[in-house]
């Protein structure tokens, strides 16, 4: 299992947006901070793009975006499109809050298994389907970054995947309420 990053995850990664020329400095200037601005803000919908490389598995985990404690994410009015991307594929979609430590992460907190392997490029992306917070609404609780926890991190899983095509994009539009 590999993790991968979308166009929004890959800058959000620690350290990786670090403003400046030099990058990542030691204490106290700097510390390894990312750059706020390129970071969520307030935005209320995420639209993330990630592109296959051809070399995607089963169970591969991609970020799709950093989000902060207290944002709600609501699978009314998510989506996932893709432009054929693999014979066959779907893709669950869920994060990494773990409650404080009380739970495990969630892959399918905001959708089950969606199938995305068909060329949407001429219709409409599949909308989120099931997840838990379908019925019981719920705002992350983890603060991200926190000592101890799990950067907290939007995630979709291919809990199926075969052929998968290099150079497709899946797109995801996800609904965010509560962001700070």
């Amino acid at each position: 299992m590999a993790f991968l990053y979308t166009d929004v995850a890959g800058p959000q990664r620690d350290g990786n947006n670090f403003p400046g020329a030099g990058g990542l400095t030691t204490q106290p200037s700097g510390g390894g901070f990312n750059d706020p601005i390129l970071e969520m803000g307030t935005l209320s919908e995420i639209t993330a793009v990630y592109t296959m490389t051809g070399a995607e598995v089963q169970n591969d985990i991609i970020y799709v975006a950093r989000i902060g404690q207290g944002v709600l994410v609501t699978p009314i009015g998510s989506s996932v499109a893709g432009n054929a991307i693999a014979t066959t594929a779907a893709v669950q979609v869920g994060d990494t809050d773990t409650v404080n430590g009380t739970v495990a992460p969630n892959q399918t907190r905001y959708s089950a298994a969606m199938t995305v392997s068909a060329d949407m490029s001429a219709t409409i992306g599949v909308a989120f389907i099931g997840g838990a917070t379908l019925i019981t609404p719920q705002s992350t609780t983890d603060q991200d970054g926190a000592a101890g926890s799990n950067q907290l991190w939007i995630t979709a899983k291919f809990s199926t995947l075969s052929v998968p095509v290099a150079g497709k994009v899946l797109v995801f539009r996800i609904k965010a309420i509560g962001n700070r």
